[in-house]
C-alpha cells in the first residue's frame, strides 16, 4: 500500500538464501511495513530444506536475515527420512 509504505502478501511460496543454505519458505501472509523494518509473518511460517523442517504460528525476519519466532516453533529433522 503506497500510502503507507507497506506490504501485505498472501498465499507465500518463495526461497531465502545466504551464503550457506538455501530455504524455502511458504506462508499464508506477509506483512512488511518501512516503520517495523521487518518482514512479519503474523499466520505462521514454514521454512525447510533437504535436512528440515521449520514450522511456527508467528515468525519475524529481521533485516539482518534472523528468523524470530515470536511464539517459539517446531523442527523436524527430515535428512535421515526415508
Amino acid at each position: 500500500r503506497e500510502e503507507d509504505e507497506s506490504v501485505e502478501l498472501y498465499s507465500l511460496l518463495g526461497t531465502l538464501e545466504t551464503d550457506e543454505r538455501v530455504w524455502n519458505v511458504e506462508s499464508s501472509e506477509l506483512f512488511w511495513s518501512r516503520g517495523a523494518d521487518e518482514f512479519l509473518f503474523p499466520r505462521g511460517f514454514t521454512a525447510y530444506d533437504t535436512e528440515f523442517i521449520l514450522t511456527a504460528d508467528v515468525a519475524s525476519i529481521d533485516r539482518n536475515g534472523v528468523v524470530l519466532l515470536d511464539r517459539g516453533g517446531v523442527i523436524r529433522w527430515t535428512q535421515n527420512e526415508k
